[in-house]
């Protein structure tokens, strides 16, 4: 702002070079935490300027530029919402605290979550698990069962083929918790087989808990090599492998080193809200209570530092069970109801196309076809056909449809054929837009889409284009015209009636031999209309299937693509190069601070749409390849969840290269 605003006093004065190279003078000051871990510490500019000849000089020089960033620092750079967080209070929320919109326009608090619970004394529930009941309960009313049915109380949770085809597996997709890349690896590693497996990979995937899983595995799968820190362990932890897991755990080390109940509930709330300086307060007695039990020095200070670490961010038992179990309920639901279980996960992602192309390969995988939408078969929304193993498209999940003229499509069902569908469709008033996404999405059936696309187009043409139609004269132009123009002799035709048929039979001659040039004309108008019609709808026709319902369902340009690479996106761990094989479905360009382009590419890969960031020098090496619908294959690293581009290659090149 200050080097780009004209009426800035440092106008043309701080630019880019001279901004990354004041960063670069600003140190990183590292130091150790509680657990001995290197941390970055907090490093604020003012504490700093009289520390640094170089800084001060630059401040001296541009003092305005330096009081607006210390303003600035420390502030929070974003606004982070809780997953379910929902505070309860006696009157409206307006009159506690202040309100803000979150990222998707809803309504949040903008109190940080401790302040409003502990300054403002406010409740707070947290109400987990919303889309995943909505799935189980669209999966049991699809299957016509009730929640009576799948009672977790006596739901036999010992079925085998749920651990073999679900979690032993690794084929986590829609259930519970169990989605992410690393709870995966874990339900593999643990090779779970009953309910305690499911209930401790859930806790274990957690910040405080989770370099002890390996452990939990170890000790599962190899019980004659067991080893624990004190015999003790085995009785305290016997639950989770001798691994320290749930909250309860912690509170019963407490009490077995001698605390009072009054002082076993101020470690759990200091565990509960990470309080450190509570738990420090605890140490000294901790280790006292353990020395009497017989403990040594050195295993006293390791359960120390697992507790310490557990604080940083773990369950309790009881929070853990009821996400296990609900876990456990999605995978007997996707085992045993399978084509109802992924329909309804396909209706909850249905308007995040980032995602449903996740089911959608899952689906294929699980060899249940998802057929294109139909205008006489398709619900407003995704229809299982359990018999015959598919999953039918609904009408609402077509760009640009819109609910009403879906409703209104269903209502005016069956239609015999593309004529009938547009003479009473909504009483024959359907807009182009409309017909020509049925069409390019597959709802109005088409053994050539280009083909129907130009049908229509030409119905379109002929409903419009006014066509001449000869006309009898009943009035006489001047007689210099009859006589000159015409032809007629007025002399030896005296009659006004005579004259005038005489005029119109040469009239109708001239008509008659002009049909040629008239049709001519309409042909021309017609290649015009059609020309302008391709233009407007008929570009990219590999990409008409994805423009219409976010994702390729028949003509998919990378189907089989994922056997050809080692590893999925989705299972690369942070920072790992990776290979992508991918369709450019859409193209964000930038501009960098020296100007240079660069650009945000959404790619369509068979895990979903994923972001890839492709900066100047990438963007200027392989600009000839960034066009949306290119098929093309990335070689990058792994940033969160963003593709960070190094190189680009022709899919269909990559492929020949490699002999497939």
């Amino acid at each position: 702002m200050l080097n780009e605003d004209p009426t800035s006093p440092y106008f043309g004065k701080i630019p880019y070079d001279m901004r990354k190279a004041v960063t670069k003078l600003i140190p990183t000051v590292k130091t150790l935490d509680d657990l001995g871990q290197e941390t970055e510490k907090d490093v604020l500019l003012k504490d700093i300027l009289s520390k640094n000849e170089q800084l001060s000089g630059i401040y001296e020089e541009f003092p305005l530029w330096f009081q607006y960033v210390m303003r600035l620092e420390g502030l929070p750079k974003s606004m982070g919402r809780h997953a379910a967080g929902t505070l309860i209070t006696p009157k409206p929320v307006i009159e506690y605290c202040p309100l803000c919109l979150d990222r998707e326009g809803n309504q949040m608090c903008q109190l940080e979550m401790h302040a409003a619970m502990d300054d403002l004394k406010l409740v707070k529930m947290d109400f987990l698990g919303l889309e995943n009941l909505d799935t189980i309960d669209d999966t049991l009313k699809m299957a016509h069962l009730t929640w009576q049915d799948v009672d977790i109380n006596h739901l036999n949770l010992d079925d085998k083929q749920v651990y073999d085809t679900v979690y032993k597996s690794g084929n986590t997709i829609g259930i519970f918790q169990m989605e992410s890349a690393e709870a995966r690896k874990m339900c593999m590693e643990a090779k779970c087989d009953n309910a305690e497996d499911i209930i401790v990979v859930n806790a274990a995937n957690r910040p405080g808990t989770k370099e002890s899983f390996p452990t939990y595995c170890f000790n599962k799968l190899n019980p004659d090599k067991v080893t624990v820190l004190h015999p003790a362990i085995k009785e305290l932890f016997n639950k989770t492998q001798y691994i320290l897991l749930y909250q309860e755990q912690a509170l019963s080390m407490f009490r077995y080193a001698g605390f009072p109940e009054t002082e076993v509930d101020n470690a759990r709330r200091a565990i509960g809200k990470k309080k450190k300086d509570v738990m420090a307060s605890l140490e000294q007695q901790f280790r006292d209570g353990l020395n009497k039990k017989g403990w040594t020095g050195e295993q006293i200070t390791e359960m120390w530092r697992l507790i310490l670490k557990q604080s940083e961010y773990s369950f309790n038992r009881g929070h853990a069970v009821a996400y296990g179990l609900l876990s456990y309920l999605t995978a007997y639901l996707k085992t045993h109801y399978t084509v109802y279980f992924m329909t309804a996960c396909l209706i909850a992602k249905q308007d995040d196309p980032g995602k449903i192309g996740i089911f959608i390969n899952e689906c294929n995988r699980l060899h249940i076809r998802v057929l294109p939408p139909s205008v006489n078969r398709s619900d407003l929304t995704f229809a299982p056909n359990a018999s015959k193993n598919q999953i039918l498209f609904g009408l609402g999940a077509i760009k640009g449809l819109g609910d009403d003229f879906s409703k209104q499509i269903i209502a005016d069902r069956p239609y015999e054929g593309f004529q009938d569908f547009l003479s009473r469709v909504n009483g024959g008033k359907v807009g182009t837009k409309n017909v020509v996404q049925l069409i390019k999405s597959g709802a109005i059936p088409a053994k050539d889409k280009s083909e129907m696309l130009l049908r229509y187009a030409n119905i379109l043409f002929d409903s419009t284009y006014k066509e001449k139609e000869f006309k009898v004269m009943a009035s006489l132009p001047k007689i210099s015209i009859l006589r000159d123009e015409w032809g007629i002799d007025t002399d030896s035709v005296k009659s006004k009636q005579e004259r005038l048929e005489l005029y119109n039979q040469k009239r109708k001659q001239k008509w008659d031999s002009e049909r040629l040039s008239r049709l001519t004309a309409k042909e021309t108008a017609r290649n015009t209309y059609l020309e302008s019609f391709k233009s407007t709808y008929m570009k990219k026709p590999h990409m008409w299937e994805f423009e219409t319902l976010s994702m390729f369902l028949t003509d998919n340009p990378i189907k089989d693509s994922s056997q050809y690479v080692s590893q999925a996106f989705s299972q690369a761990a942070d920072q790992q190069n990776v290979t992508v094989i991918c369709v450019i479905v859409d193209i964000q360009r930038k501009k960098d601070k020296r100007g240079s382009q660069f650009a945000y590419l959404h790619v369509y890969t068979q895990e979903g749409i994923i972001e890839a960031v492709c900066w100047a020098n990438q963007y200027s090496a392989y600009s000839n390849l960034i066009s949306t619908g290119n098929d093309i294959v990335i070689y990058g690293k792994k940033k969160e969840n963003s593709l960070i581009v190094s190189r680009m290659k022709p899919y269909k090149q990559w492929c020949i290269d490699r002999n497939l």
